[in-house]
């Protein structure tokens, strides 16, 4: 019996042990990081409540054009996170953003406020993209260095090469030390048309004379 009482004790005392050794239940939170590829806490949650917030937006907005409320809205949802990750490399003093109609998350990166894009939807004369001349989610904030964009996908190609040109002769500076000493432009599309005349010349003359310039695309499904 002594002996049956030594061994329970003994497997007591090393289940104790590794109890304590154990790695508690953090509900999937590394509590010893101080950051995750470089993001803090903080900054983590601000993203995805700009994704959010995004999603919130366009949900209303499509809500208020099926109940005939609004006249055009082209949606985003979907494409939050490649759109959070472009607003961040963004520096709104120096860069300038050339999106398209879907690009709602860059453009709350760069600035946008909620209100804003709303004055847009309702075609408002304090609509900062266009005073509510042009149709909504064509985006523009002049103290952003985002030009307002024309409706045809694939302008702003030209749009983007020809300030890229212009910085890179005016030898602009910038923090992005990996695009030389010029400023970045962003340029963004849902697809590349290369046989469009005007979108093969932007990109033929990107590579001529080594612009500056970020280019993203995303693959839409006609509808």
């Amino acid at each position: 019996m002594a002996k049956r009482n030594s061994n329970n004790s003994v497997i007591q005392e090393t289940k104790n042990k590794k109890s304590k050794t154990a790695k508690q239940p953090d509900n999937g939170k590394d509590t010893s990081a101080k950051s995750i590829q470089g993001f803090s806490k903080d900054k983590l949650i601000n993203i995805l409540k700009t994704m959010q917030r995004s999603r919130s937006i366009d949900n209303k907005a499509m809500r208020l054009l099926k109940q005939g409320k609004s006249f055009f809205h082209i949606a985003a949802a979907g494409h939050e996170a490649i759109q959070i990750a472009i607003g961040l490399q963004l520096d709104s003093k120096n860069d300038w953003l050339f999106p398209y109609y879907r690009d709602l998350g860059t453009v709350l990166m760069a600035g946008m406020t909620p209100e804003q894009v709303f004055l847009g939807t309702f075609a408002k004369a304090t609509d900062p993209s266009s005073g509510g001349r042009q149709l909504p989610v064509h985006w523009g904030l002049s103290d952003r260095n985002l030009p307002s964009q024309s409706s045809p996908t694939g302008t702003q190609f030209l749009q983007a090469v020809g300030t890229a040109l212009a910085s890179k002769k005016k030898k602009c500076s910038s923090d992005f030390a990996f695009f030389d000493d010029f400023l970045t432009i962003f340029l963004t599309s849902c697809t590349f048309f290369l046989s469009a005349t005007m979108t093969a010349s932007a990109v033929s003359t990107m590579i001529i004379f080594s612009m500056p310039t970020a280019a993203t695309r995303r693959l839409s499904a006609r509808m």
